[in-house]
């Protein structure tokens, strides 16, 4: 298939789409059904938020650490693993880029959503490579420290104390 066919393809596709979700917005399905039709309607954000943090979501025992990361508007990224049992609360209190014990990087984001970036730790380094797709962050981290490799999905809380 041409490349000119495979654009028209995705446009018609495209076009198809929306003509459903709007056609279910004008019968009211949205009254019913607002989530479903606001998927259809809104393309995924590449942009990172900075009014919280974003949370590894693997399920894990809680004697198990959970990931997390933090951006700031600066370029700058925060990470440290916590104990499973501790709540978002807990970990906003003392998670920002001032925190002696958090792993700190600096990051680059193209306007695609591609990220990477290099959080260095007082034991080495671990490189992240990913996506932003709305609140979701999907990254393949290799460490630099023992080189083990993974692939992992980060959500986004908000915290209204976030700094």
């Amino acid at each position: 298939m041409s490349e000119n066919n495979t654009k028209s393809s995705k446009a018609g596709w495209i076009a198809g789409i929306s003509a459903i979700a709007t056609l279910l917005a004008a019968l009211g399905v949205n009254q019913f059904f607002p989530k479903l039709v606001d998927q259809w309607l809104t393309k995924p954000s590449h942009e990172l938020r900075y009014d919280g943090f974003y949370k590894e979501q693997e399920a894990v025992d809680t004697d198990e650490a959970t990931d997390y990361l933090r951006f700031y508007p600066d370029g700058r990224v925060i990470n440290s693993s916590v104990v499973s049992s501790a709540s978002a609360g807990e970990v906003v209190n003392w998670f920002n880029k001032n925190h002696q014990w958090a792993g700190k990087g600096t990051y680059v984001k193209t306007p695609e959503g591609t990220i990477e970036f290099v959080v260095k730790h007082l034991t080495g380094e671990v490189a992240y490579q990913g996506q932003v797709a709305g609140n979701t962050l999907n990254f393949h981290v290799k460490s630099r420290i023992n080189q083990h490799e993974s692939d992992k999905t980060y959500q986004f809380m908000e915290t209204p104390s976030a700094n």
